[in-house]
């Protein structure tokens, strides 16, 4: 298979960035978020808190990282904690109580500590396919040549991609 890795430009724009979200979430067999803390001590906000509770029916799995798609943690950072929690994408009438839950953000940029967790990943067929560092403003995406979606149905959302080796 053939890949073609693209940054994704026009997240800031509400509406772009949620219709953005579903496909990926149409598209995606699961998706992970990162929830920090600066300690162990710490409690996450409330708007954080009530997204970790939406989503733990869909829990897959749970664990403490220092590293993560697009990011990996370094130094001063080992102190504080970052716990990545992944989420099946369900197929049915569910997958719109999921879509609620993420389009409680305006945008892929807001998707930060401390009001929500950060950096959202989706996968597809045991892949990343879509990594974000929101704290950078930087995201990946991944695309299959000659499947769905392609570079087209992506851009006609209103969104641009830039080829990977033509992003600064």
């Amino acid at each position: 298979m053939v890949y073609e890795s693209y940054f994704v430009e026009g997240l800031e724009n509400k509406i772009c960035s949620q219709i953005f979200i579903k496909l990926l979430l149409a598209c995606s067999d699961s998706f992970s978020l990162i929830y920090f803390r600066n300690s162990e001590t710490e409690k996450y906000k409330r708007t954080t808190l009530k997204i970790k509770q939406a989503l733990a029916p869909y829990l897959l799995s749970s664990k403490i990282v220092t590293a993560w798609p697009g990011t990996s943690m370094m130094g001063e950072h080992t102190n504080q904690v970052y716990l990545m929690e992944c989420y099946k994408v369900l197929k049915n009438n569910q997958i719109f109580d999921q879509i609620s839950v993420l389009n409680r953000v305006d945008t892929l940029w807001d998707w930060n500590y401390p009001r929500f967790p950060m950096d959202p990943c989706f996968y597809k067929d045991g892949r990343v396919w879509f990594q974000s560092t929101i704290h950078e403003h930087m995201n990946k995406l991944f695309l299959e040549q000659h499947s769905f979606p392609s570079s087209e149905d992506i851009e006609s959302i209103g969104l641009k991609l830039i080829p990977c080796n033509q992003h600064q």
